[in-house]
């Protein structure tokens, strides 16, 4: 089980109460994920973002009362076979993430993280890239959370310690 965060604005358009709440530890590797609803021009977009390794996703807002979390999973599925994670590792991560609980988000960091990631997926799509070339792009996008805390670099290192990835490669690799 994992627990998606949203924000109030995505709540709302979910027809979830505000005061959602989910105390309960996430049993998948990934862990919990935070979404938020953003609109580019005229278009809608979910950004979410895991909150273990910042690997994020954009999905079109369309029909999201009814499937967000299905396509959460389809995005999710795709991004991990194309970063190169072996089929059966991420049959086993979707499994391990349902059920899927809606609640309000409890980090102010993973709301900043979030909204960084907004902007550049925004600028992405505004240059008329597809959502799955902007998740690729995003995927190998560094980020630091804290100078002070020991988290790695990029979304790839040590934070998938279930993954074998390579460090020159950026890729799963089975040299390691």
């Amino acid at each position: 089980m994992s627990t998606l965060r949203c924000t109030r604005k995505l709540l709302d358009r979910l027809g979830v109460p505000h005061d959602a709440d989910s105390d309960v530890p996430p049993t998948n590797a990934l862990g919990d994920w935070y979404a938020n609803l953003i609109r580019v021009g005229h278009d809608q977009l979910v950004i979410a973002v895991n909150e273990r390794s910042t690997l994020t996703l954009v999905l079109p807002a369309r029909d999201i009362r009814h499937s967000l979390v299905p396509q959460m999973f389809r995005m999710l599925a795709t991004l991990l076979c194309d970063i190169g994670v072996p089929q059966e590792v991420v049959e086993r991560e979707i499994i391990a993430m349902q059920p899927m609980a809606l609640a309000r988000t409890a980090s102010r960091s993973m709301l900043a993280v979030m909204n960084d990631r907004a902007h550049l997926a925004e600028a992405h799509w505004r240059e008329g890239r597809a959502t799955r070339d902007i998740m690729m792009l995003l995927a190998r996008c560094p980020i630091r959370l804290r100078a002070t805390m020991s988290i790695p670099v990029t979304p790839h290192d040590g934070c998938w310690a279930w993954i074998p990835i390579c460090r020159r490669r950026r890729r799963w690799c089975g040299c390691m």
